[in-house]
């Protein structure tokens, strides 16, 4: 019953949240009115900090920015129907038997986010738990003994959990580390609220903090964007869409994120390897993250091995309510790990017990093996489809061309002080519809800068006495070696505080349609 109830509950969560995004799509604005612009700092880190500590939500704020946040330390929390033990450190308490003293066991380290965590799940059927039992059932018991640590926070990206783990590289003292990236490491790291919650706050480690390019974002605004095409009767593909910008390497800013990505592998693996400590890769699909950063390292020749998992999914491998793995098919992640890391020789094989069968679904959906070059033609293949679905138009009225925001927008549709998103360079013109916030008299006229691929175009005014701006701008005429794609900005010069779902919404103006055309 409390799983149900919990579901109940997120689902209300994020139906307010698409609502308020469909009603930006169905032109109709969502903001109430507010007399007059609010300027608002928020809480100073140390109130934070401290509220979210005396609060029973999920995480604490750290002391170092890079790392964000961890989970509330020394207690049990509870994810859906899961329980979840932490330790002083913010981490999820190893459930495993102590060690005997002298008995030198292997450590091995599973770092990642909410995948490598095992959200939703109990802390005897995470990764790390599961592969610790497989290698000890198969090696038997007279050989030396592995433990395994789950170094994982859900929502942290590469930054925070690399950094975490250098940090304590002296206490974990790791033989090998097992890393599980996903694609919303390329997304800036969430803020902590003061009740302890993930928040929309700037990522100050961000080249644009604020930006606040968000994974879950995206998703809202698709599935708003879906929710009004099915409103307004009319259909909205998956590729109408476009390309999600973040994970598609078609432009410096996702190109930038992927080779901070690659650093923080690499800073990692020299770490490790100064030690004598291993480093290893999981690699599950589908999607193209994982082959962009593979051939990142490939190119910046970082030789970290990789462990494949699965190529593609089902819905019966996730613990159907939630998209995260269930606990089947994390044990066959640990089969596969274990099995590997026998194969390679990181572990003595001991006893060479036989490993546990894994189910003919999984197996026909593993990933295969490649070597340098093919990880390489997997990566520009993708690169290439993502620009074929490059879409000219982005409207936020109609969901074309949504995924390919980077950043910037509020659920409501409105930008926070700027936006960032990825247009295909066909066409001479950038034809822009941008409207004002509504009862914002305080706020007008405001200037919005809008850039090029980092190159002013020009400045633009948005007055309250219209409710709509539409500006055509010739564009530069492209260099001998310019790009297929353009990067757009819009910068506001001001912006207020508004009202949205009872708390407090940076917001400057709204984006209803961007594209590039021809005259």
């Amino acid at each position: 019953m409390k799983r149900v109830l919990l579901v109940v509950v997120g689902a209300l969560i994020v139906l307010l949240s698409i609502e308020g995004a469909v009603s930006l799509l169905g032109r109709q604005a969502w903001l109430g009115p507010v007399r007059a612009p609010m300027r608002w700092s928020g809480p100073s880190d140390a109130v934070r900090r401290q509220a979210a500590a005396d609060h029973p939500g999920l995480y604490q704020v750290h002391s170092d920015p890079r790392i964000g946040y961890v989970l509330k330390a020394n207690t049990t929390l509870s994810i859906y129907d899961s329980l979840v033990h932490t330790d002083g450190h913010g981490m999820r308490r190893r459930p495993g038997p102590p060690v005997p003293a002298g008995s030198d066991p292997w450590r091995i380290v599973v770092l990642g986010d909410s995948v490598a965590f095992g959200y939703g799940i109990e802390g005897d059927e995470t990764l790390a738990h599961r592969l610790e039992q497989t290698l000890t059932d198969v090696r038997g018991p007279d050989a030396r003994p592995v433990i395994c640590h789950t170094v994982a926070v859900p929502s942290w990206n590469h930054l925070a959990a690399t950094t975490f783990l250098i940090k304590e590289l002296d206490r974990l003292d790791p033989h090998i580390v097992l890393d599980f990236p996903v694609h919303n490491d390329v997304a800036d790291l969430s803020g902590i609220s003061a009740a302890g919650g993930l928040a929309d706050l700037p990522d100050i480690n961000a080249a644009r903090p604020t930006l606040t390019a968000s994974m879950s974002r995206l998703v809202g605004l698709a599935e708003a964007a879906r929710s009004f095409a099915e409103a307004e009767d009319h259909t909205l593909t998956s590729a109408g869409m476009g390309p999600i910008s973040l994970t598609a390497k078609l432009s410096p800013e996702s190109e930038r994120r992927y080779a901070e990505n690659v650093d923080s592998v690499a800073r990692l693996h020299r770490a490790l390897l100064a030690r004598g400590a291993r480093l290893a890769l999981l690699h599950r699909g589908p999607g193209e993250y994982g082959w962009h950063l593979r051939a990142g390292l490939v190119e910046a020749g970082e030789a970290v091995p990789v462990i494949p998992l699965l190529e593609t999914s089902l819905a019966s491998f996730t613990l159907g309510f939630d998209p995260h793995a269930n606990a089947t098919t994390l044990d066959v992640y640990a089969t596969w790990c274990a099995a590997w890391l026998l194969e390679q020789g990181w572990l003595e094989r001991g006893a060479d017990g036989p490993l546990p069968a894994v189910p003919e679904e999984y197996r026909v959906r593993r990933k295969p093996v490649l070597d340098d070059a093919a990880v390489i033609r997997r990566s520009r293949s993708a690169r290439a489809f993502a620009r074929s679905m490059l879409q000219p138009v982005i409207d936020l009225r109609g969901g074309r061309g949504v995924r390919q925001v980077y950043g910037g927008l509020n659920l409501n549709g409105t930008v926070k002080t700027e936006m960032l998103a990825v247009l295909p360079r066909q066409g001479t013109v950038l034809d822009l519809h941008l409207a004002p916030l509504e009862d914002q008299p305080g706020l007008h006229p405001l200037g919005i800068r809008v850039e090029v691929d980092g190159l002013l175009l020009q400045r633009i005014e948005l007055d309250d006495d219209a409710p709509e701006r539409h500006v055509r701008l010739p564009l530069p005429a492209p260099g001998p070696d310019e790009r297929d794609t353009l990067e757009l900005r819009l910068v506001a010069e001001d912006w207020a505080v508004v009202r949205y779902l009872g708390g407090p919404l940076l917001s400057s103006f709204r984006p209803l349609r961007l594209a590039v055309s021809s005259p």
